[in-house]
């Protein structure tokens, strides 16, 4: 009779240990902005409960510098420019492991309000960019060559971000400014600028935005990793097929009208990538801009040792 009661004890105590779910791993993310378009997959994937599904919690920090944190065991994750891979290649102790973003709609050319509609006008003329290094400098010499007007086409004025360059096309300093798409439409939807043009529609095989992780995380946490980027992906996939319910949570977030919040969702989903993998033309589009702003000296030897797919949820 003991013994019975005993056993049922036992397999009670087992049946509530096994029902009893596991405790999420605690992942540290980086991103640079809080409210951008690119980065609030992570919020709406955590509001929806996504990622717990997959035993993750996030821990969010925003900051710009992404790969610093990284070095310095700051952050597990970090969500940043493909052109960090110069860095991968410099040494950084850093790997990619997924493409969040690929063609640049998330990045725009805007002009001031009373620029005339004729994009010739602004030949040899100012044009904000974050630095002369940056990506969006890269954006402009593109536009330029684009226009037939070389590399050298209009005059980069390293502006040290989004604030410094509104403030220069609103005081007429500049006569353009290349700035994320959604800070374009705010200002066109108050009458202080207008969007000449996006990026993506004129810039195919590239890489905007990678997820990067540090190599112990790759090397000790793997598991963590791919629960990270298939809550990732299974949030991204959400967004493609509930665009009333993610425009309604941008607009919250990011504490911008409905219409504004509706605008930057249909230009910019377009730059989600569904499976996270890394075209070797893209690879080689973002090695050369790196180049190009003497991030490197030459194109690295294997560029496929300057990211990881393994962590990819299977197709």
């Amino acid at each position: 009779m003991v013994g019975n009661v005993l056993l049922r004890a036992v397999l009670l105590l087992s049946a509530i240990c096994l029902a009893r779910p596991a405790a999420a791993e605690t992942l540290r993310v980086n991103r640079p902005d809080a409210t951008d378009f690119t980065f609030m997959p992570l919020d709406l994937g955590a509001e929806q409960g996504v990622f717990a599904r997959h035993g993750i919690a996030l821990q969010n920090s925003v900051s710009p510098r992404g790969q610093q944190l990284l070095i310095a065991d700051s952050a597990d994750i970090a969500i940043i420019g493909g052109t960090d891979l110069a860095l991968v290649a410099k040494g950084a102790p850093t790997r990619a492991i997924a493409v969040v973003a690929g063609q640049p709609y998330g990045l725009a050319l805007v002009v001031r309000a009373d620029s005339p509609a004729d994009l010739a006008s602004l030949k040899g003329r100012p044009v904000g960019v974050a630095t002369t290094s940056s990506i969006t400098a890269w954006m402009a010499r593109e536009f330029a060559r684009q226009q037939g007007w070389g590399a050298n086409g209009v005059v980069l004025v390293a502006t040290g971000g989004t604030d410094s360059s509104v403030a220069g096309l609103v005081a007429k300093n500049l006569d353009a400014a290349v700035l994320s798409t959604e800070t374009g439409f705010q200002l066109q939807e108050a009458g202080r600028g207008r969007v000449a043009l996006i990026f993506g529609d004129v810039v195919g095989d590239f890489l905007t935005h990678l997820v990067y992780a540090r190599n112990s995380v790759i090397a000790d946490r793997p598991d963590a990793l791919r629960q990270f980027l298939r809550g990732w992906f299974e949030t991204i996939g959400f967004m493609h097929d509930h665009r009333d319910a993610t425009i309604a949570f941008f607009a919250t977030h990011a504490g911008i009208s409905p219409s504004l919040a509706a605008q930057t969702y249909d230009r910019q989903m377009a730059t989600f990538t569904r499976d996270g993998h890394f075209p070797a033309k893209s690879v080689d589009r973002i090695l050369r801009a790196t180049i190009e702003l003497g991030q490197l000296a030459e194109m690295p030897a294997t560029p496929g040792d300057l990211y990881d797919e393994r962590f990819l949820p299977p197709q």
